[in-house]
């Protein structure tokens, strides 16, 4: 994990000339928008993330991500200002890279002989934080994003019980993980701090109550609460690719964790 640093955490940005107030109006009302739609976001993509295990890597890759210029695109800027605005890390880095036979991610590193198609690969869900930064005044695009998206991270945390010195703390230490691909490689919705959040926080409390998958009988906590958990968890995070599923949350968490519980509940 990156180190945290708390110079990362929302700033009050420069005044700007009035054409340009619509970015953080903007990013405030995408960011209601995305907390009243969570929870049926997360319901309604369930299902097509469990129809993804039959998928091949390059399926995978194809169905959930694009390329460069595609998310350059769908943004409306070129694929140079793409590029500026994630070599300085004002947007989130591609999940995926495959070159060759090999496919890296900062949160699986890289892994060999796979068959994929050579590229970058961005979610698409990633637009919302390049809308969020090229509204931003130049040379700010990286605070913008961050203050909305620390401001989201907060509001979750407050809601889970997390505040203060621990809720900051814990915004600086996420803040690394989104930006370098991870959160848009498992999290089912990155498009928000509050998705991203509650995936975090429900794998936190998956792993603390079965010691990370060893044990699904954990004490004091009855089988429906866990199995609700455990559905909680699989709508929060992404099926993974058959290049690291075997190594991902979702296989030790979900389908791991679901297998060991059927005895009991037959």
């Amino acid at each position: 994990m990156m180190p945290t640093n708390h110079a990362e955490l929302p700033q009050r940005l420069p005044p700007k000339p009035p054409p340009q107030r619509a970015w953080r109006q903007a990013s405030l009302r995408q960011a209601r928008f995305c907390q009243a739609n969570l929870f049926k976001v997360h319901h309604h993509q369930v299902f097509q993330l469990m129809l993804d295990f039959k998928m091949s890597l390059r399926d995978y890759l194809h169905h959930h991500f694009v390329d460069g210029a595609t998310l350059a695109q769908m943004a409306g800027i070129s694929i140079a200002r793409l590029n500026a605005l994630v070599d300085s890390a004002a947007v989130p880095a591609p999940s995926y890279l495959v070159v060759g036979r090999s496919i890296t991610s900062a949160a699986f590193g890289c892994i060999d002989d796979v068959d994929a198609d050579a590229g970058r690969y961005f979610r698409p869900e990633n637009l919302r934080w390049l809308r969020i930064a090229t509204q931003a005044p130049q040379g700010f695009e990286r605070q913008a994003v961050v203050n909305c998206l620390s401001q989201e991270l907060l509001d979750a945390f407050t809601m889970a019980g997390i505040s203060g010195e621990a809720a900051t703390a814990k915004v600086a230490s996420f803040l690394p993980h989104f930006f370098n691909g991870t959160f848009a490689l498992c999290a089912a919705n990155p498009a928000n701090g509050y998705a991203i959040a509650r995936k975090e926080l429900l794998q936190e409390r998956l792993s603390a109550l079965t010691n990370n998958g060893a044990n699904a009988h954990p004490a004091g906590v009855s089988q429906a609460e866990l199995q609700q958990l455990i559905d909680d968890f699989a709508a929060a995070c992404m099926p993974f690719s058959p290049a690291e599923y075997a190594h991902s949350s979702r296989k030790r968490l979900v389908d791991d964790l679901r297998l060991k519980l059927q005895p009991a509940a037959a």
